[in-house]
């Protein structure tokens, strides 16, 4: 008898894909990051170069900060601990056999 959702290996198999979901997004989030440095670097290149004026420059700057800013928010996000998981963590596997794999 399942006492608790955690039991079932359908929620189990669920919970792995989530986290391996949440794994992978940290790692191209990282990615994006870097691109929007090297993006910034780009704007002060073709300021430079004059392909634009200033004033476009600095819409680029302004919207490049904005994406950053939103970038490391998720980040945090994704980063912060779940107090909901933790509880559940007390690696409950359940039953296995022929449906658990």
């Amino acid at each position: 008898m399942v006492r608790d959702h955690r039991e079932l290996i359908c929620w189990q198999r669920s919970d792995e894909l989530r986290q391996l979901i949440i794994e992978h997004t940290k790692d191209g989030i990282n990615i994006a990051r870097g691109s929007l440095g090297e993006v910034k670097d780009g704007i002060q290149d073709g300021l430079e170069r004059g392909f634009w004026p200033e004033e476009v420059a600095d819409q680029m700057f302004s919207l490049c900060k904005r994406a950053m800013k939103a970038n490391l928010n998720w980040l945090k996000a994704l980063k912060r601990r779940d107090p909901k998981r933790e509880r559940g963590a007390s690696g409950a596997t359940g039953p296995t056999g022929p449906q658990g794999t």
